[in-house]
């Protein structure tokens, strides 16, 4: 196994992989993504895990610059990065949301209603939390554009002001795709005064 660094949309990746023989032929896998470069660099969590991790393969302790040893036994959980929206993606894809949010969008949001909706719904599938939180650490989802927390609440409203567009849109997206026939539909929609 070997550290790669690989390059996208103007950011360094750094992931851990394998190389394997398969057919005469040398191939990698990649075992696990560690995130950003940049970010990497100055997250104490991470400098204490490749700290213990020096310890633990008995190399040279590190010094700081000071010449005190530094205290590698205290080592603490590493921020993980998160790649499972990417199935959530496919989801979205094939229910052709991002064409429906396109063709509701107000022709004044000059922001990514898509991008908005998308990153909330990941959340609230993935990790649930208000929308504050989702602002304040949505870079923990790996290759998502960077969302401002007023679009975050803009979106909401033009979620509720197309909810019924949104809905028939589902169902129908849905029914083609599992070949369902309907006859007959309840609904139990709660209205409050």
């Amino acid at each position: 196994m070997y550290i790669k660094t690989t390059h996208s949309k103007d950011k360094d990746y750094i992931q851990i992989v394998e190389s394997y023989r398969e057919d005469n032929k040398v191939k990698h896998k990649v075992k696990l993504n560690l995130g950003r470069a940049d970010e990497l660099a100055s997250n104490p969590s991470f400098i204490k895990l490749a700290k213990r991790l020096i310890e633990i393969a008995k190399l040279k302790p590190i010094e700081e610059n000071s010449g005190n040893k530094i205290d590698i036994r205290q080592s603490s959980e590493g921020e993980i990065k998160n790649w499972g929206w990417t199935v959530y993606k496919k989801i979205w894809n094939k229910f052709e949301l991002n064409i429906l949010l396109e063709k509701i969008k107000n022709k004044k949001i000059k922001y990514d209603l898509n991008s908005s909706v998308f990153l909330m719904c990941i959340q609230h599938i993935l990790k649930p939390a208000s929308k504050l939180a989702l602002y304040e650490n949505q870079n923990i989802y790996i290759n998502q554009p960077e969302i401002d927390l007023n679009h975050l609440y803009r979106s909401l409203d033009i979620l509720c002001e197309n909810k019924t567009i949104i809905e028939k849109h589902l169902f129908e997206k849905n029914k083609t795709l599992f070949n369902m026939s309907v006859d007959i539909v309840f609904y139990d929609d709660l209205i409050m005064n």
